[in-house]
């Protein structure tokens, strides 16, 4: 498993104070072993396929009731992505949008 994310935080202009950052995460193959409750049977393993995760944040910063604050918003799995992770192989979760306010004082 890989992760990297990257962060740009403009400073000037009429973008002055907006964050943007792209990441992701990759997965190679994994197997995940099988069970079998015959007696003497083999059991089978799944192999689950690699995949890549894409997620991106978005944020301003803004002043509000003369307090710095912050709204921002996350999305995970950007491209909506069916995917098997985990030790079980379950299915990642679809698509989600978060959205939050920091507010400093």
């Amino acid at each position: 498993t890989f992760s990297l994310w990257d962060r740009y935080h403009f400073t000037n202009g009429s973008v002055k104070g907006l964050s943007i950052a792209f990441g992701g995460r990759y997965s190679s193959a994994a197997a995940i072993p099988g069970t079998s409750s015959a007696v003497n049977s083999p059991t089978t393993n799944l192999t689950l396929p690699s995949f890549f995760i894409l997620n991106m944040m978005i944020s301003k910063d803004i002043e509000l009731f003369g307090h710095k604050a912050a709204l921002q918003m996350n999305i995970n799995n950007l491209t909506d992505k069916v995917y098997r992770d985990g030790p079980e192989g379950m299915f990642g979760p679809p698509r989600k949008i978060f959205l939050s306010m920091d507010m400093r004082y």
